[in-house]
């Protein structure tokens, strides 16, 4: 599970890109931390970015990632 120490660094969203599930492969169009919601295996990842495949226990769910924390950019 992530985690974080300053709260004021950090924003509550319900954006509907949390919601969206990712197969390996797929290109990050927003970076920051992502979960495997077969296996709740996190990683860190940079826009355009494909996301990694990895392996699983035998009767574990799918690799599907999510978007778990959004980094946001400057400009």
């Amino acid at each position: 599970m992530a985690e974080y120490k300053y709260r004021q660094h950090v924003l509550q969203s319900d954006s509907s890109v949390f919601d969206i599930r990712h197969a390996p492969g797929t290109l990050v169009a927003n970076p920051g931390i992502y979960r495997c919601a077969g296996c709740g295996d996190e990683i860190a990842i940079c826009k355009s970015q494909k996301l990694p495949a990895h392996q699983h226990a035998e009767g574990e769910k799918k690799v599907e990632w999510h978007l778990l924390v959004f980094a946001q950019q400057r400009k």
